[in-house]
């Protein structure tokens, strides 16, 4: 496996109904939002772990995410694919519960069949409460990765700690990506996710990622992929059907573990708000963020080389392939 380590630095003092018991207690956590959700949520899971050193950590995600907390050793990961691994772990009783979901349900509004049973449960505001339950509003002018830090708040948490965090890489899932695309080349490469899940609105035009890409091979050498889910081939075709040079069309064929080697062998990642853009901010890739109707203050991207773009007006139509070039160029020459 390989690593890229990070640092985050907070300050908590523990507070005494938290402190050990002469046994082991158990905390869990669930995540079971998106990809750009989860990569948000990691340096609050990474100080959870350091600052909880006396429990047992189970972290919940969606089915095909565990390659992306391969770093916090601590937590025992559990994918939502998984039935009866999701039903011992929410048959157990555990001290602490949080609950990192940001819509209006609580875990006992989907699980099924077990009994969820708990000392603490913190979450974000939902129209009804639980028992023993902290509610932590949820605000549009504080970033996402704060706000999960946030939640330690809520716990009475103060003092000073210094939480480590890595990316690792499986070892296989890099020998995949190899097999897909070249990563030794000493060209720079360039990788664009024009995809935005269902929500079109969060999509810069095909037409204008493609007019990029022709003024960036024009103005140096480079080497263009473009990276996505299943689901968002039409997007990638579009694209590649206007270049007048080669383009490596991965849209459909990258498992999480092997998207994150390309994006760490990545020169400069172009997206829509999604996934693959916070997922490049986090493991350090040159990232640029191109923002329509979405929160840029909320959904920032992690990572010092992490740039973000907003529309005028919200409308990613306004939002010229010039603009983008200007800030891409920048960003790759740095």
């Amino acid at each position: 496996m390989s690593k890229v380590g990070n640092s985050l630095k907070m300050t908590f003092d523990p507070c005494n109904d938290l402190k050990p018991r002469g046994r082991d207690k158990s905390l869990l956590v669930v995540h079971c939002e998106g990809l750009g959700d989860n990569v948000l949520a990691i340096p609050f899971l990474s100080l959870l772990a350091a600052t909880l050193p006396d429990h047992r950590c189970h972290l919940v995600v969606g089915t095909g995410r565990r390659d992306i907390f391969l770093g916090l050793e601590r937590f025992q990961v559990i994918e939502t694919g998984e039935p009866s691994a999701l039903t011992a772990v929410f048959s157990q009783y555990h001290d602490l519960i949080f609950d990192l979901g940001t819509g209006t349900e609580h875990i006992i509004d989907w699980i099924r069949g077990v009994e969820l049973q708990y000392g603490h449960y913190v979450g974000f505001d939902k129209p009804e409460s639980l028992p023993r339950e902290s509610q932590v509003p949820l605000r549009a002018d504080i970033p996402m990765w704060k706000q999960f830090i946030g939640m330690l708040a809520a716990m009475g948490q103060r003092g000073e700690i210094q939480a480590e965090y890595a990316v690792v890489v499986r070892e296989a899932s890099g020998q995949y990506a190899q097999l897909l695309i070249d990563l030794e080349s000493p060209v720079p490469l360039i990788c664009c996710a024009p995809g935005s899940g269902k929500d079109k609105r969060k999509r810069w035009p095909p037409e204008h990622f493609a007019e990029l890409l022709r003024r960036l091979n024009a103005a140096q050498t480079c080497r263009f992929a473009l990276l996505g889910k299943t689901g968002e081939e039409g997007l990638a075709e579009a694209i590649a059907a206007e270049l007048p040079c080669a383009v490596d069309n991965l849209v459909g064929l990258t498992p999480l573990g092997a998207l994150m080697h390309i994006v760490q062998h990545t020169s400069l990642l172009i997206a829509n708000d999604n996934g693959v853009m916070h997922l490049a901010g986090w493991m350090g890739t040159p990232t640029l963020g191109l923002f329509g109707c979405t929160n840029p203050v909320l959904w920032h991207p992690l990572g010092a080389k992490s740039v973000v773009l907003q529309a005028a007006r919200g409308d990613l139509l306004q939002l010229r392939p010039a603009q983008v070039l200007e800030v891409a160029l920048s960003l790759l020459n740095a």
